[in-house]
């Protein structure tokens, strides 16, 4: 799969493991500089290199061989206009670039794949304090 996205984004990629060591087939994707987020923050070029180009790479990959791709966004694809939680056919409404570039990258993810999953968070990870992963484990 490494190989596959190399090929087809021509950047530097990497992978992370995977988040659990029983787990088959679960491969987490970094393209480029993804690690030093705060770089890519500060530069809305870069912002959607990471999070709409590189999705569209990894679809491209998951294709090319048949597998499914699970895509992690955000709940920032909505302009968070509302009293009640937005539904998944809600019309996305991103603010920011960080928001509108997930936006993107889900677009790419459901224009090129049939089987894919997107999961919208709205915590990041970390390792102290509260988070997603905290609260629902």
């Amino acid at each position: 799969m490494v190989a596959k996205v190399k090929k087809i984004c021509g950047e530097k990629v990497g992978h992370t493991g995977t988040l659990d060591p029983e787990a088959t087939g679960v491969l987490p994707v970094c393209i480029g500089r993804a690690t030093k987020i705060i770089d890519y923050i500060m530069n809305s070029e870069k912002v959607y290199e990471v999070n709409a180009l590189g999705p569209k790479y990894i679809a491209e990959a998951c294709k090319e061989i048949g597998a499914k791709m699970v895509y992690i966004s955000t709940d920032y694809v909505f302009d968070g206009k509302g009293a009640i939680p937005f539904e998944t056919t809600d019309p996305k409404k991103g603010l920011s670039v960080y928001g509108k570039t997930k936006s993107q990258g889900e677009d790419f993810v459901t224009s090129m794949l049939d089987k894919y999953f997107i999961v919208r968070i709205s915590w990041v990870f970390g390792k102290n304090g509260n988070n997603f992963v905290k609260t629902m484990i």
